[in-house]
C-alpha cells in the first residue's frame, strides 16, 4: 500500500512537468527529429549526443492524435518510473523490503528525477540502461540468458550517452575485482569493445565534435592536467554531488541558509552512515547490491571529476545524472540498517526519512507555483524556500 501510494504521488508530480516550456537543449532535439535517421544514422553535424534516444522519440512520434512534445515528455518520464521500479523489484530481491521502498520513496520523489525525466534529452534512457545493466552485474547469474542480455543492454547504452560509457568502465572495474573467471570477463566484454570501438571511429569525425575538442584547447591550456586534478575545490564538488545535486532536484538552486546547514549535511550523513554499515557487514552474503553500489559510483565520479578536469565535460547535475540511484540505494540501505538498531533509532531514522522527503514535495511545490520566477540560473538564488512561504498565501489566494 505504501509502495503503491509513493508511485501515485510520484507519477502525479512528473505528469506536472509535461507542460514545462522547451530549453535550448531540449530545442536541439527537436530540430534533430526533422533529420532523416535513414540518412544520417548518427545525426552528425546536428548534435553530438549518440542516436538510439533520438530514433525512439521517431518511433514515439508516430503515436497519432497526440500533442507532440507532451507525448515526447510522457516517453521520458514513463522511462523514469521504470528504472525505479526495476531498481526497487531487484532490491527487495536481494536485501529486505525496506531498502526497497525507501528507495523507491526517495527516487520517485526526487525533484532532480521529476525534472529531467521531462527533459527532452537521453539522460533518462541512459539512467535506464545503467539500471538494468547493475541488476544484471549484482546478481552474479552468468548463464547463457544473462550474458545475452548482458550485450544487448551494453550494445543499447553504448547507443545512448556517454555517460553510459563510464558506467560500463566502473562496472568492468566491478567485474575483474569479483570474479577470477578469465573466459567470463572475455565474454562480456569483446562485443562491447568492438562496439565502443565502431562508434568512437564514426562519432569522432562528427564536425560538431571535432569543433567543440578545439574550442575545449583552449580552456585545457590554461592550466595543467595534474593542477586541475589535485584542485582543493574537487573535494567539495563530490560533496555537492552526495548530498545536494540529487536530492534537491535542479543542480542551479541553492538553498535557504538552515536547509543548508542542517538537509544537505545530514544527507551527507546518510550517504556515509549506508558506506559504514557496508563496511561493518561486508563478509555478509545479503549486501552484494551495496557492494556493487559503492565500487561503481565511486569509480564514475572518479572518471567524471577527471574528464571535467581535463576538460571534456561537466561534473554535476544532468550528465552524470544516470549514476544517481546508486547514491539512493546507499541512502536507503544506510536508514533500513538503522531501523534495525532499537526502538528509538527506528523511530529517529523515519522522522528523518519523513524529513527529508517532505522537503522534497515543498521543493517540487514551490517550483511549479513559482515556475514563472523560479526557471533557470536567472532565479532569486538561495532563497527557494524562504520566497515560497513568504509568497504562499498570496499565490494561492489568486
Amino acid at each position: 500500500m505504501l509502495v503503491g501510494l509513493v508511485l501515485i504521488i510520484g507519477v502525479i508530480l512528473r505528469i506536472q512537468e509535461i507542460s514545462r516550456p522547451l530549453w535550448f537543449d531540449e530545442n536541439i532535439t527537436i530540430t534533430s527529429l526533422t533529420v532523416n535517421p535513414l540518412k544520417n544514422p548518427l545525426y552528425s553535424g546536428i548534435t553530438t549526443n549518440l542516436p538510439l534516444y533520438f530514433w525512439l522519440l521517431r518511433l514515439v512520434q508516430l503515436v497519432p492524435n497526440m500533442d507532440e512534445i507532451g507525448i515526447l515528455r510522457i516517453f521520458g518520464l514513463a522511462l523514469n518510473t521504470l528504472t525505479g521500479i526495476l531498481a526497487f523489484y531487484a532490491l527487495i530481491y536481494s536485501l529486505r523490503k525496506r531498502v526497497g521502498w525507501i528507495f523507491l520513496s526517495i527516487f520517485l520523489l526526487s525533484p532532480i528525477q521529476i525534472h529531467y525525466s521531462a527533459e527532452l534529452r537521453p539522460y533518462v534512457l541512459s539512467q535506464l540502461m545503467c539500471c538494468l545493466l547493475f541488476i544484471i552485474v549484482s546478481r552474479k547469474i552468468w548463464n547463457l540468458k544473462h550474458l545475452v542480455v548482458f550485450n544487448l543492454v551494453t550494445v543499447a547504452g553504448m547507443l545512448t550517452h556517454y555517460s553510459f560509457y563510464i558506467f560500463y568502465m566502473a562496472t568492468s572495474v566491478y567485474i575483474i575485482g569479483s570474479s577470477k573467471n578469465i573466459r567470463l570477463i572475455l565474454k562480456l566484454s569483446i562485443l562491447p569493445a568492438v562496439l565502443a570501438l565502431l562508434i568512437a571511429k564514426i562519432y569522432f569525425s562528427n564536425p560538431l565534435f571535432i569543433d567543440s575538442l578545439e574550442g575545449l584547447e583552449l580552456i585545457r591550456n590554461t592550466a595543467s592536467p595534474i593542477t586541475r586534478i589535485l584542485d582543493i575545490d574537487n573535494v567539495s564538488r563530490i560533496k555537492e554531488v552526495l548530498s545536494n545535486y540529487y536530492y534537491f532536484g535542479l543542480y542551479y538552486y541553492r538553498l535557504d541558509f538552515w536547509a543548508q546547514f542542517i538537509l544537505k549535511k545530514l544527507l551527507l550523513i546518510l550517504f556515509i552512515t549506508g558506506l559504514g554499515f557496508a563496511v561493518i557487514k561486508r563478509k555478509s552474503k545479503d549486501i552484494t547490491n551495496i557492494k556493487a553500489s559503492i565500487v561503481i559510483l565511486s569509480v564514475c565520479l572518479a572518471v567524471s571529476l577527471s574528464g571535467e578536469k581535463f576538460g571534456y565535460y561537466p561534473f554535476g547535475g544532468r550528465h552524470i545524472m544516470p549514476f544517481s540511484f546508486l547514491l539512493y540505494i546507499i541512502v536507503a540501505y544506510g536508514l533500513s540498517e538503522m531501523m534495525t538498531i532499537n526502538r528509538f533509532v527506528k523511530h529517529l531514522s523515519i522522522f528523518v526519512l519523513v524529513v527529508v522527503l517532505t522537503s522534497f514535495l515543498f521543493f517540487q511545490g514551490c517550483s511549479q507555483l513559482f515556475r514563472d520566477i523560479y526557471t533557470g540560473t536567472g532565479d532569486p538564488q538561495g532563497t527557494i524556500y524562504s520566497y515560497c512561504v513568504k509568497n504562499l498565501p498570496n499565490r494561492l489566494s489568486r
